[in-house]
């Protein structure tokens, strides 16, 4: 119903609302005594000179100093920039190409993973994450073949926005393993940090962000005055037909959506949240065949269900990895200091390190 002005509007009404649900379900955790003091303070506060690691200094001890915000603050603009580019290409990719090509967050955060939380993968993993891969590439070059309902310049966009989103969620999960580990080092009641201390930190930010992004994306994409564009995009917003009504039910079911999302990354990790994530494709090209009020039918090729079918076995073969190199973890902390452990990186390919031998 907003048409190219999706981006630049779902986004900054949705950053809105978003900080105001999670500031109060926040406060009525706080009321009912499920967040405690410690979680706050550690999320707002900077830590206290002690809890810096011995032989730290300048800008890392700076960093471990900062309070836990620091995360949401740079988790908050690759998410909203991720976010604005998804949305403004939504007016222009069929509702199965979107989805298939929002599976890039997998590959994406399997990558940051890498790289931010030194988190290493068996072969079969890294074969599941491949799969996805390949179909989420095929459909960027499939697109347009199917009666040029899907442009590939916005194809190439939506599967880019995925790598920012797919940054802040792992940013998110780092929040989590930290707030941990301070945690267990102070003896704190609470070792899992409350997640909406984090999504309620994450969308402040994001209300500070979101405009200047948007005004940034907004230039950068039609060359027009920004004050204009939002002026557009609200108007569209209040007068187009049915766009006030489907806008509400959107958010509703949005920040439902997202609230699931975060407690994942909580109690899970964020690359088995957007595997999770996963079941969606198939409903969505499912619900794609119906006409709806709003939403015309829409056709999905051959290409398209080969590509949602190759994606579902991609995310079991992944998910069968998952389990085994979380056994393979936990074997790892029975070995004993005589023997060495099993190289997970690329497990089996290069199998288990030859073992010292033990002292009788």
């Amino acid at each position: 119903t907003l048409g190219e002005y999706s981006g630049l509007v779902t986004n900054i009404i949705g950053q809105v609302v978003y900080f105001l649900s999670y500031w109060s379900i926040l406060g009525g955790e706080w009321l009912c005594g499920r967040v405690s003091r410690e979680e706050l303070d550690w999320v707002w506060k900077p830590r206290p000179v002690s809890f810096v690691d011995p032989g730290v200094t300048g800008m890392r001890k700076i960093w471990q100093r900062l309070p836990g915000c620091k995360y949401t603050f740079l988790a908050s603009i690759s998410e909203v920039l991720g976010d604005n580019l998804m949305f403004l290409t939504q007016a222009y990719i069929s509702i199965v190409v979107f989805s298939l090509l929002q599976q890039a967050m997998v590959p994406f955060t399997l990558l940051w993973s890498l790289i931010f939380l030194a988190v290493r993968y068996t072969l079969q993993e890294l074969f599941g994450v491949a799969i996805v891969v390949g179909m989420a590439v095929g459909s960027v070059v499939m697109a347009g073949s199917d009666g040029a309902s899907s442009s590939i310049g916005m194809s190439i966009v939506c599967l880019m926005s995925t790598m920012f989103q797919a940054l802040a969620f792992v940013i998110k999960e780092r929040m989590f393993r930290d707030y941990t580990r301070y945690a267990t080092r102070k003896g704190c009641v609470n070792t899992t940090l409350d997640a909406f201390a984090v999504s309620s930190s994450n969308h402040t930010f994001g209300v500070i962000w979101v405009v200047p992004i948007a005004i940034l994306v907004e230039v950068a994409r039609t060359g027009q005055d920004p004050a204009q564009r939002l002026s557009d995009g609200f108007h569209a917003l209040a007068t187009n037909s049915y766009a006030p009504e489907a806008f509400a039910v959107y958010m509703v079911i949005n920040v439902l959506f997202n609230i699931t999302i975060y407690l994942l990354v909580s109690y899970g990790s964020s690359l088995l949240t957007f595997i999770s994530y996963k079941l969606t494709v198939p409903l969505a090209a499912i619900f794609s065949l119906i006409s709806w009020p709003i939403i015309r039918a829409t056709k999905v090729t051959w290409f398209e269900w080969m590509a949602l079918g190759f994606i579902l076995c991609g995310i079991v073969i992944f998910r069968h990895g998952n389990v085994k190199r979380e056994q393979l973890e936990e074997d790892n902390k029975r070995v004993g200091s005589g023997m060495r452990k099993t190289t997970i990186c690329c497990w089996p390919l290069f199998g288990r390190k030859s073992s010292a031998r033990w002292s009788e």
